[in-house]
């Protein structure tokens, strides 16, 4: 009975050994792809927070863009209310339709997170 358990202790430590050696090699092809797997990662949480602010960002370049259309191009020239033309909006109206755009935009997300769609 002895020289049976001798050999499974025996092949008990071979086969340690094996899995030893199948754990290292393991390691070493995963330690390859941690680098560009990191970088994966980062990306899909980068991604992950834009689309959970999509709404702010949206609105903020909509204000923005509200905020800054129609300016420059005329310097030296006269105004168009001189010549009869309508004149453009000012700061404050643009800061006021981007502040109706905001509301929208923050009403049209909160719908759609509470699964009502997109009605706002």
């Amino acid at each position: 009975m002895s020289a049976s358990l001798d050999a499974l202790l025996a092949r008990r430590r071979e086969l340690i050994g094996q899995s030893d050696a199948h754990r290292e090699e393991i390691a070493r092809c995963v330690d390859v792809w941690r680098g560009p797997l990191e970088g994966v990662d980062r990306a899909v949480a980068i991604v992950g927070m834009l689309q959970r602010h999509v709404p702010w960002i949206a609105t903020g370049l909509g204000a923005l863009w509200m905020a800054t259309r129609g300016r420059g191009g005329r310097s030296g020239k006269r105004s168009p209310s001189h010549r009869g033309e309508p004149r453009r909006a000012g700061l404050f109206e643009n800061a006021r339709t981007a502040w109706r755009v905001a509301q929208t935009v923050a009403s049209v997300a909160s719908n759609v997170r509470r699964g009502k769609g997109w009605v706002a």
